[in-house]
């Protein structure tokens, strides 16, 4: 019993670090691939993936990244536009249920459970969106940099 105790701890601690994975690559693809060509989405990016990859998930936290938001000028994709609909949903219904449990004392812990994988998802679904955008945007911007310098040569 007590074997199987301690393995469960080690197990827990295992996979709990292994839980940091993705939240790892994210930062390094953040730091080393994001902030050379612009600075403001990678701090977005940085605060973004430390929120949603959180151990303690709440939805209240999605202020600490708000604020990052004008320095990134993200171009309003239907992608971006739909993710942040879901985080929206997420974010009522995470609150919602939270609510329900602590503030009326219900038994909602799979409803708040649920709502929390939703948050989650619809975290991870922004992010995407927005790292899709921020790089068909730098893909435009570098594009058309080529071709005027293409241009100016041909003039010559």
């Amino acid at each position: 019993s007590a074997t199987s105790a301690s393995s469960s701890v080690v197990l827990l601690a295992w996979l709990g670090r292994c839980l940091m994975i993705p939240q790892l690559v994210l930062l390094v693809y953040s730091s080393l691939g994001v902030a050379p060509t612009n600075l403001g989405v990678a701090l977005f990016i940085q605060t973004f993936v430390l929120v949603t990859h959180n151990k303690v998930i709440t939805a209240q936290y999605f202020t600490w990244y708000l604020c990052l938001l004008p320095l990134c000028n993200f171009p309003w994709t239907s992608k971006v536009q739909t993710g942040l609909g879901w985080l929206l949903l997420s974010i009522v219904t995470w609150l919602g249920s939270a609510y329900c449990l602590e503030m009326q004392g219900l038994a909602v812990h799979k409803i708040l459970w649920m709502a929390s994988c939703l948050f989650f998802c619809a975290n991870v679904n922004l992010m995407g969106a927005l790292l899709q955008a921020s790089s068909s945007k730098t893909k435009t911007i570098t594009g058309g940099k080529e071709e005027l310098e293409q241009d100016k040569s041909k003039l010559e």
